[in-house]
Formats: C-alpha cells, sequence, structure tokens
C-alpha cells in the first residue's frame, strides 16, 4: 500500500513537471465524449462511500471531439477522485457538453460533498495545497488538471459552499472531427 502510495506520488512529481517545463505534448484523436464520460462512471463505482449515487449528465448520445483523450482521462480521474474522498451521502455528478456558441467543450464533476471553504478556494489549484491535511492525497491533482486543462487550450474553475457541495468545471475548445479523423 505504501509502495503504492509512493509510487502515486512519484507519477504526479513527474507528471506536473513534464507540464510545467513544457515537455508534455497534446496528442488530439477523436474521443467519444459520451463513452469517456460512461467509462469515468463505471470507474468511479470502484471505492465509492455506500449511500453516494453517481450521475451521468450527458451527454447522452455519441458526441465526437477532437482532443487528446488520455490528457482528458487523466482530469476526470483526479476530479472525481477528489469527489470520492470528500462525499459521504448524496451524489456525485459527471456531465460533459457543447455550449451554447458552439466554440467549447464544458465539463464538469459535481458532489454533495463537504464543499470548501471561500479562503481554501482561492489556493485550490496551488501545488501541495490540502484542504484536509488527514485524506490521503498529494495534493498535486487539481495542480495536475489545471496545467492539462490549459495545455489543452482551455481552463479551470471551481464553485463550492461549504457544508453542501463543490462542483469543478473545466473548459477546452471545441474540434470537430474532420471525416478522415473518423
Amino acid at each position: 500500500s505504501n509502495s503504492r502510495a509512493l509510487l502515486g506520488l512519484l507519477d504526479d512529481v513527474l507528471d506536473l513537471s513534464r507540464l510545467e517545463a513544457g515537455m508534455d505534448k497534446v496528442f488530439l484523436s477523436v474521443c467519444d465524449l459520451h463513452f469517456l464520460v460512461h467509462s469515468m462512471l463505471d470507474v468511479g463505482h470502484l471505492n465509492m462511500a455506500q449511500g453516494v449515487e453517481l450521475v451521468n449528465e450527458g451527454p447522452r448520445e455519441k458526441l465526437l471531439v477532437m482532443t487528446d483523450e488520455v490528457k482528458l482521462t487523466k482530469v476526470f480521474m483526479n476530479l472525481i477522485g477528489n469527489a470520492k474522498k470528500f462525499t459521504v451521502r448524496g451524489h456525485i455528478a459527471v456531465g460533459a457538453e457543447i455550449t451554447s456558441d458552439g466554440t467549447w467543450v464544458e465539463c464538469r464533476v459535481e458532489d454533495t460533498g463537504i464543499g470548501i471553504s471561500p479562503e481554501n478556494l482561492e489556493h485550490i489549484f496551488d501545488r501541495f495545497y490540502k484542504v484536509n491535511e488527514f485524506k490521503q492525497g498529494t495534493g498535486l491533482g487539481l495542480s495536475i488538471c489545471e496545467a492539462i486543462i490549459e495545455l489543452l487550450g482551455g481552463r479551470i474553475w471551481v464553485e463550492s459552499t461549504l457544508g453542501k457541495g463543490t462542483t469543478f468545471y473545466f473548459r477546452i475548445p471545441y474540434r470537430r472531427p474532420e471525416e478522415e479523423d473518423i
């Protein structure tokens, strides 16, 4: 168990170092967001607290986007993992959609967990910052998410109410696949 935790920490430090040094590249491919969200929910059931429901908020049908699916998966996994740590009842909802102007893919991970205080919100994406020092984790996951989303040309933000829950949002450019990509 400690070996896995140490390897996780090492992976996180190396990921963040590569991202911050500009050494990580984006590998665009066709990604079906319907399938990706569904897959994230399937994996999310592992180690879920009893009494917490995973909710699929779309897309409801195939939605093809040109993006780096591996990096997008890492962002979803980190955000869902955080939601699971701080949610003991209620739900965790995951969704993705194209914005009304058709220029962005907007994704979200919402939970009914403990929430984050306003003073902690301003540091939430800082490296090694942890709202609760007693919860497992390195404090690097959200920094990695922010660096990945910025690398993909987007932005990430959070809204939270202490005692009611937290929603992480992120946007990446909507690149529609060409016929030859499919």
